[in-house]
């Protein structure tokens, strides 16, 4: 009778568990936090500014860096409790460094955001434009930014997958706030901007996105 007693309070606990573990068991408990998106590097003397766009339900950010890419949290050097824009300084001038943010909160901590570099310069570009706006029209993408310190032009780069950068997107040169670019109607695309003087080519600005449309929708940028 007893061991009848037994063996079923066993084969209730395992049914009872394998019910817990269902879900949570195998990957533990999940981090329900994004990495920060739309992560830059800006150069300047001795030093690199990291900005990121914030994540709604983060109560800080911890950025982790090497001198060597592929920054992961376990080799990178970490730099705890932070919030953006963030400067790291005292750097090597000429040496490239490698950037990856990740966003906290009383979860955890998010997944590694991608990886940005930045060589700091005795003489550095200036810094990427911000204000980025893209105001969609019949026909045409209205991009417009506020001007960077010291730059002499500047760049735009778009095209109709996000993650747009300089090697992947259609570049328009010397470019002019607001510049007007023509495009197919009900198509996204995507922009980022930079700015340039005789030291160089600044990082990539946050991106923005619109679609013409016979009717444009309102403006959207960061």
């Amino acid at each position: 009778m007893r061991d009848r007693i037994l063996n079923s309070f066993l084969a209730i606990s395992f049914v009872f568990l394998a019910v817990a573990c269902f879900g949570g068991c195998r990957g533990g408990n999940a981090v329900s936090i994004s990495p920060p998106a739309n992560v830059t590097a800006d150069a300047g003397k001795e030093r690199v500014i990291l900005n990121w766009s914030p994540i709604a339900n983060a109560n800080a950010y911890n950025i982790y860096y090497s001198t060597s890419p592929g920054v992961t949290k376990a080799k990178g050097i970490k730099v705890p409790d932070e919030h953006g824009p963030y400067t790291a300084r005292d750097l090597q001038n000429g040496a490239t460094y490698y950037f990856a943010i990740t966003a906290v909160n009383e979860k955890g901590e998010s997944a590694l955001s991608r990886e940005v570099s930045a060589a700091p310069s005795a003489n550095p570009p200036p810094y990427a434009p911000t204000y980025i706006k893209a105001a969609a029209e019949d026909g045409k993408v209205r991009v417009s930014w506020a001007d960077s310190s010291g730059a002499t032009s500047y760049q735009i780069y778009y095209s109709r997958t996000p993650g747009v950068d300089k090697r992947t997107g259609a570049k328009v040169a010397g470019a002019i706030s607001p510049q007007v670019i023509p495009f197919s109607n009900d198509a996204p695309y995507c922009f980022v901007v930079t700015a340039s003087n005789a030291n160089g080519e600044s990082a990539t600005s946050f991106e923005v996105s619109a679609t013409p449309r016979k009717s444009p929708p309102l403006t959207v940028g960061i």
